[in-house]
This record gives C-alpha cells, structure tokens and sequence, in this order.
C-alpha cells in the first residue's frame, strides 16, 4: 500500500521467525494444544494466525472440549476473553458463545445480573470488593453485533464503503435486531424466525454496497422484497457457500424470506443435547 517493498519483506520475515518462535516454546506435540491447554491460549493462538494451518483443527477441538468439559464455564479474563469469542464465532461455534454467557450459575454476565449487579462489574463474580462499573469484560458486544446481527466490514473495502450482513442464527434465539450507525450512515440488520421460514431485513447507506449471507440451498426458496431474486433490482447473486446464498446488494431497504429445511445443514447451531434450557438472552443485552 505504502510502496516500501523492503520493509513489507523484512517485517514479514520477522513475522515468520516469531511464529516459528512462539511454536517452538508454547505448542504442546503431544496433546496438540498450546501452553498449559487453557481457554486464552488456544483463543490467542488461532485469532493470531500462530497456529499452523494444519493444527488448527486439533487446537480449536482442544478449546470446544475445555469448554464443554466444564460444562461450558469461561476461564478466559480481560485480555483472553475477547480472543476466545472471535475463535470461536469465526469457526461457526456461537453456540457455544451463547450457552457459555447466557446462564446464571457460573461467573459471567449472567451470574453479574443474579448477584444484583445494574452495570458491569470488573470481576466475573461480581465480588464487592471488585469495581461495580467497569468496562473491563465489555467485548460481548462486538459479538452481538458482528456475529449475531452479522453486521461486518469488509476488509476489500475499509471503513463500511462495502459491507457484509452475515447474521449467525441459533436455535435458542428467534429474533435478532442490530442497528450500527456507520461513518457512512445507519446500517440495519434483523432477522426473526417463523418455524422453517426466515426473515431478513436489511438496510445499507448511501453510496454503499453489501453482500448478504442467506440461509438456503436453492434460490427457489428466496424472496427479495415480495419477489424471486432473479426478478429483483438491486439485487444479484454472487455466490454460494455451505448451505448459503450470497447476494450482492446496493444501498437502500432489503426485506429477504428463505424457506429451510434442515437446521444444522445451513450453520444453525443446535445446543448439545437438545434439551439444555438458559435464559432469555434478551435480558442480558438489556443490561448493556
């Protein structure tokens, strides 16, 4: 970008002998996990891209299993914490985000509410010796918007001149609404499920483009604005991608309809088991 040809080639160098480095010193052969196999490290290790492609399975199964294995307890702190949540939305585990933040009987933001907490507190337990109003734990909220509205800024074109709606629906969840009011304008995406039918709204700023992520396998079960998606102005499919349909929008107001069948087919994400009931999670995004 800059045009400083040998810079760009030692600092990669550099980046390369460093990842050589941390590997060397933290990956763990045996048990195919970083450090100590702690929530932070696995987290850090992906979102860093430190982790070799090829152990990058083995080290996001080793943080899924951490987590399950404490039946879905947060170990991670103020510096882990956000790493751990991109980890795992950005493999198509929100699930797991929102059965670890939507309960009451394990410090986090739940059990903040339970002990009587009206902000946010600096420690998971809401101890009273800790800050009763601090933002030290406050990065949910990039997950409530980036993954569950899906309401994302596309690296081609920075500061929102092209946008990504790429909601995460979950089993639990019937409605989502996010609004984001951009360098660019107001940008909306919602989205509320009526059994095997999903509505999407959109709304992208002017002089602005987007590409929205569709749940469905066949654009014969699509609606843009009332209408079959080859008769829609504005509106051009550009791409398919694991049970999605990706379309390429202009500015202006979208309302989508797709039919589907199979959840978990197209990136719903069930709660293991099936029966684990938790808490509305509409009340804890009210507390923020």
């Amino acid at each position: 970008m800059l045009g400083q040809k040998a810079k760009a080639k030692a600092y990669s160098q550099l980046g390369e002998k460093i990842k050589k480095a941390f590997n060397k010193e933290f990956f763990d052969p045996t048990n195919r996990w970083y450090g100590t196999g702690s929530q932070t490290a696995q987290a850090i290790s992906l979102v860093f891209g430190l982790c070799p492609p090829a152990q990058r399975t083995c080290v996001f199964q080793s943080l899924t299993n951490d987590i399950v294995r404490r039946d879905f307890a947060n170990t991670a702190g103020d510096i882990g914490y956000r790493f751990m949540l991109r980890a795992l939305a950005d493999n198509g585990a929100s699930h797991l985000v929102y059965l670890m933040n939507n309960q009451t009987n394990k410090p986090g933001y739940g059990y903040q509410l339970a002990m009587g907490a009206t902000s946010l507190t600096e420690a998971w337990d809401a101890r009273p010796t800790s800050s009763q109003n601090h933002f030290m734990l406050g990065q949910i909220i990039e997950w409530f918007y980036h993954d569950l509205a899906g309401i994302q800024p596309d690296p081609i074109e920075p500061g929102f001149k092209r946008v990504i709606i790429r909601p995460n629906f979950l089993a639990d969840l019937d409605w989502v609404y996010g609004r984001y009011k951009s360098v660019r304008g107001e940008i909306v995406s919602a989205w509320r499920r009526f059994g095997n039918t999903i509505s999407m709204r959109v709304k992208i700023p002017p002089n602005t483009s987007a590409v929205v992520w569709v749940p469905s396998h066949s654009i014969d079960n699509v609606t843009i604005c009332g209408v079959h998606p080859k008769e829609t102005l504005g509106a051009k499919l550009v791409g398919k991608n694991r049970g999605y349909l990706i379309f390429k929008i202009g500015s202006g107001e979208y309302h989508f309809t797709t039919r589907i069948g199979n959840l978990s087919q197209l990136g719903f994400m069930p709660q293991p088991g099936g029966d684990l009931k938790v808490n509305s999670l509409n009340k804890l995004h009210r507390a923020f």
